[in-house]
C-alpha cells in the first residue's frame, strides 16, 4: 500500500540523515574543532529536515497504528525537542566560538533517540492496525470508481463494485469516530499528566524541606 512505501522511504531518510548529521556535524566539531560558522548552514539545514521527516513519520505511524499514539508521541518528541534546543542554541551563538558542548549533547541525543523512532516505524509498517489496513485496501479498490463506471462489465460485477463502496464508506465512518474516541482519550491522558506535575512540584518542595 502506498502508505507503507512512503513510510519506508521516510525510514530510509531519516537513517541517511542522521548518519550525515553524526559526520558533518558532531564529528567535525569534536574532532576536527570545526567552528559554529564553519557549520551553521549545514547543521540548521539538517536539522530543520530531520524534524520534517520525523513529523512526517509520526503522521503516517498515527494513521497506521492509532492506537498506539501516546508512544507514538513519546519517541517523537524525545526526538524532536532536542534538535530545537539544539538549534535554539546555534542561532544565538555568535563569533568563530565551537558549538557549545550541551548543544553537541543535545543534538547526539535527539540521534540516539532516532534510532528508536525508526525501530518503532519498523514495527508499525510491519504490524499495522488490520481494520486500517482493510479501509485502505477499499479505498484503493474505490480510486478506481470512476474507470470501472466507464468499462462495460456485467451488472452482477457492477452490484458487487457498489456493494464494495458502501462498504467503504461504512468503514471511513467507523474509523473516523474510533480516530475521535482515540483523540479524546488522549487529551484525558495529558490533562491527567498536567494534574499529576501539579500535584507532585509541591510534593518534592515539602520533601526537600523536611
Amino acid at each position: 500500500m502506498r502508505i507503507h512505501d512512503e513510510l519506508n522511504n521516510q525510514i530510509e531518510s531519516f537513517e541517511k540523515l542522521a548518519q550525515k548529521v553524526t559526520l558533518e556535524i558532531i564529528d567535525n566539531t569534536v574532532f576536527q574543532k570545526a567552528s559554529l560558522s564553519q557549520v551553521r548552514g549545514k547543521a540548521e539545514a539538517s536539522i530543520n529536515e530531520l524534524k520534517d521527516l520525523a513529523y512526517r513519520m509520526k503522521e503516517n505511524m498515527l494513521t497506521l497504528k492509532p492506537e498506539k499514539h501516546l508512544t507514538i508521541e513519546k519517541v517523537y518528541r524525545s526526538v524532536v525537542e532536542p534538535l530545537d534546543d539544539f538549534g535554539e542554541t546555534i542561532s544565538k551563538e555568535t563569533g568563530e566560538a565551537s558549538i557549545p558542548r550541551e548543544a553537541l549533547e543535545k543534538l547526539r541525543r535527539a540521534v540516539i533517540n532516532g534510532s528508536e523512532l525508526i525501530l518503532l516505524a519498523k514495527n508499525i509498517v510491519a504490524d499495522p492496525s488490520r481494520s486500517l489496513t482493510e479501509i485502505m485496501r477499499l479505498k484503493e479498490i474505490a480510486e478506481a470508481k470512476e474507470y470501472i463506471s466507464m468499462v462495460s462489465a456485467p451488472e452482477a460485477l457492477l452490484t458487487r463494485i457498489r456493494s464494495v463502496l458502501e462498504e467503504v464508506e461504512d468503514l471511513e465512518s467507523a474509523i473516523s469516530i474510533l480516530q475521535s474516541r482515540l483523540e479524546g482519550i488522549r487529551i484525558k491522558v495529558d490533562r491527567i499528566k498536567d494534574a499529576l506535575k501539579k500535584i507532585r512540584s509541591p510534593s518534592e518542595n515539602l520533601l526537600k524541606n523536611l
